[in-house]
């Protein structure tokens, strides 16, 4: 009787660890705006103690940190309402060999949108190109195309990481937006 219980045991323990964690649409970093079917980068956070001024300024010094190497970066700029929006590039990183064997630029435009209020940001980063050689291409057109298609695929965990790997640039500015929302450091940005 032990003996069939262990090896009851043991084969349980061994199908669950055969069984793979599997994700859907719902579990990746974005969203599906229900009117575009594109994807959607958005969040509200808290800021306690901070004031509409103070997120206003941090926000227009996000803007030339995190895009520091363009122009014209802010294309809204309007205290009064709370709301600082522009748009900014972000280059794909490539290895030297990469680099030496290519001439290509390729790089993500990207619009942000911040509204500020008192103690409250919210962020919406929407719309997003790839640009290769001065062609622009929608990121998420595949998506758009075929959205019940891939509402309804799971993926395992390899594709899944595959998938957040290849968000991860808007994850990284995302996450230097919060960082820069919370700093209390007077860093001074162009006007």
């Amino acid at each position: 009787m032990n003996k069939i219980l262990w090896f009851s045991l043991c084969m349980g323990t061994g199908f669950c660890q055969a069984q793979q964690r599997t994700y859907t649409l719902a579990d990746m970093p974005f969203q599906i705006d229900s009117t575009t079917s594109g994807v959607v980068y958005k969040g509200t956070i808290d800021v306690p103690g901070a004031s509409a001024d103070q997120l206003y300024t941090r926000a227009k010094a996000f803007f030339w940190s995190a895009f520091s190497h363009d122009n014209q970066v802010i294309k809204v700029d309007d205290q009064l309402k709370g709301v600082v929006s522009g748009r900014g590039r972000l280059f794909l990183p490539m290895t030297s060999t990469q680099a030496e064997s290519s001439s290509r630029s390729i790089y993500y435009e990207v619009p942000v949108e911040i509204r500020v209020n008192d103690a409250q940001y919210s962020y919406r980063i929407a719309d997003i190109y790839i640009i290769e050689n001065g062609k622009r291409t929608r990121l998420d057109n595949d998506i758009r195309a075929d959205l019940t298609t891939i509402r309804q695929q799971v993926l395992i965990e390899e594709e899944y990481n595959r998938s957040i790997r290849s968000v991860s640039p808007f994850i990284s500015l995302i996450n230097q937006l919060k960082r820069r929302m919370k700093s209390r450091s007077k860093v001074p940005f162009h006007s």
